[in-house]
């Protein structure tokens, strides 16, 4: 069964306890997290990328360092697909995603 954008809404809740399964001991736990987020994302067209950015700003405040590049990992590819979108969003988004880059662990940046 395929997904399609009606159900996006009802996904969004789902994210933030997705992203802390990045924190996860287990690898499988990871990689079904990273696949889950993903298939969500994917359901919203480029237009829903400032709700979207929303609600990812809100856990990249709470989370984890693995949550945290998980949150910066989703909005890069979000750029890649709705560039004209963040663009137009990169005023409010920039000043938090600088914030957790300084709070993210250095290794990941290597």
């Amino acid at each position: 069964m395929i997904l399609k954008e009606p159900v996006g809404p009802i996904l969004l809740d789902s994210l933030p306890i997705l992203f802390e399964l990045y924190m996860d001991k287990g690898e499988v736990v990871r990689i079904a997290a990273v696949a889950a987020i993903k298939a969500i994302l994917k359901i919203f067209p480029p237009q829903a990328t400032r709700l979207l950015f929303r609600k990812l700003e809100s856990i990249l405040e709470e989370g984890k360092w693995r949550t945290k590049v998980g949150v910066l990992d989703s909005m890069r590819a979000l750029a890649i697909t709705a560039k004209e979108e963040v663009a137009n969003d990169l005023g409010t988004v920039l000043p938090k995603v600088e914030t957790a880059m300084h709070d993210t662990k250095s290794e990941v940046f290597r």
